[in-house]
């Protein structure tokens, strides 16, 4: 169905000659990705508010994104399993918000030991997105002040006592956590085939 979208928006700049046979296919992938964006922004936010926390909603995914962008980790084998896959991780860090049982040093322990992790595993490459050496060494490095930056971030919240800091980035810490580690054991099975 993306896919019809997407030609029909790439036919639409056609007729206004904003697209030519050279670059038709860069149009329709840019088409095809910013729908998918706004699918997915529609879905957290639609999440958010089913659980009444559109706040926390928007504050997790703003620290997980970077982290994710950079660190890597499991990548499902399409957009829609990833789709499905990424509301299921949200609306399961929103029902952990709602229910409320972690406590500062539940939090505390959870984001130190994913951390620890996060510094160690990054970045995790997949087969549809391998790295070379200079890559790696690249989102190495901006993984790890991203990942500092948030543990900043904790650190204040705990500091400040909010609650919803403290776990907004304990999920996202522990979200990430366990991406790397299935995407590790994923490339480790990978290997083993070989």
């Amino acid at each position: 169905m993306l896919q019809k979208v997407s030609c029909a928006i790439v036919k639409r700049f056609e007729l206004f000659g904003l697209v030519n046979d050279e670059n038709r296919e860069i149009y329709l992938f840019g088409s095809h990705q910013l729908l998918m964006l706004l699918i997915n922004l529609i879905s957290m936010i639609f999440i958010g508010i089913l659980f009444h926390q559109t706040a926390q909603c928007l504050l997790y995914m703003a620290l997980f994104v970077p982290l994710r962008t950079f660190a890597g980790g499991y990548h499902a084998c399409s957009s829609r399993k990833c789709y499905v896959y990424s509301m299921l991780c949200i609306a399961a860090a929103m029902l952990i918000i709602k229910l409320d049982f972690l406590n500062f040093a539940m939090c505390y322990g959870i984001a130190l030991f994913c951390g620890a992790i996060i510094f160690k595993l990054a970045p995790v490459e997949d087969k549809n997105k391998p790295l070379d050496d200079v890559e790696i060494i690249h989102y190495r490095v901006r993984s790890q002040v991203v990942l500092v930056i948030e543990g900043l971030f904790l650190i204040a919240s705990l500091t400040l006592k909010w609650k919803t800091g403290v776990v907004c980035t304990t999920l996202a810490f522990l979200t990430l956590c366990l991406m790397l580690v299935v995407g590790t054991i994923k490339n480790s099975k990978l290997k083993v085939k070989s």
